[in-house]
């Protein structure tokens, strides 16, 4: 196993490259000299973050109009009893599709990747900056010199 000059859950930074890891394993390296530009700014963590908060969003609604159809039928009279399962049916809609709408909102320090072959790679700095070695990081990638677009 190599060892990284900065290391995150995503990829490893050595003097020669960006390392994509699996579980801390290398499957794909990128040269330095591959790299066309590199950008770091603020972004979405999660890659399709739009499609989770409509998920979530949903449930929410989902939670919304349940509780308000079961709160008519028992002031209206056609409802006598509540059972437990009407209560908790709504619940857990409301759990999940909260946790989707936060985790999808959560903003962060992104790094995106445009290699010389076109391809793209998005970047989660999110343990970096927690390890406040934002400014470290900066340092050493600023080697690269003008390719780097830093809005952080």
């Amino acid at each position: 196993m190599n060892s990284y000059i900065f290391e995150t859950k995503e990829f490893g930074l050595s003097d020669e490259g960006i390392h994509l890891l699996r579980d801390r394993f290398n499957y794909k390296s990128i040269l330095f000299s591959e790299i066309l530009k590199i950008e770091v700014k603020k972004g979405k963590e999660l890659k399709n973050w739009g499609v989770i908060f409509i998920i979530g969003l949903g449930l929410v609604l989902f939670f919304i109009y349940y509780s308000v159809k079961l709160y008519l039928a028992y002031v209206n009279g056609t409802l006598h009893t509540i059972y437990i399962e009407q209560i908790v049916i709504p619940v857990i809609p409301l759990l999940f599709g909260a946790y989707c709408v936060y985790n999808s909102l959560q903003n962060g320090t992104i790094m995106y990747l445009r290699t010389i072959k076109g391809k793209r790679f998005k970047l989660s700095l999110k343990s970096i900056e927690k390890d406040n070695q934002l400014q470290d990081f900066r340092k050493f990638i600023s080697r690269l010199g003008s390719s780097i677009i830093w809005n952080a």
